[in-house]
């Protein structure tokens, strides 16, 4: 995610993303997907991240 960048298009795309890898065969359980995404979030989310 960019700065600037609004919560739901980034939610949006990771979602994307992991649909696509699951597509071919890559699933990932819920906590390793909220994890990952809490991960991509900018340095500006830090805050909430650790909450």
């Amino acid at each position: 995610m960019h700065e600037g960048e609004s919560a739901s298009s980034h939610l949006n795309d990771f979602r994307s993303i992991v649909n696509q890898l699951k597509l071919v065969s890559i699933p990932f359980d819920d906590e390793v997907k909220a994890l990952l995404f809490l991960c991509s979030l900018p340095d500006s989310w830090d805050n909430l991240v650790m909450a």
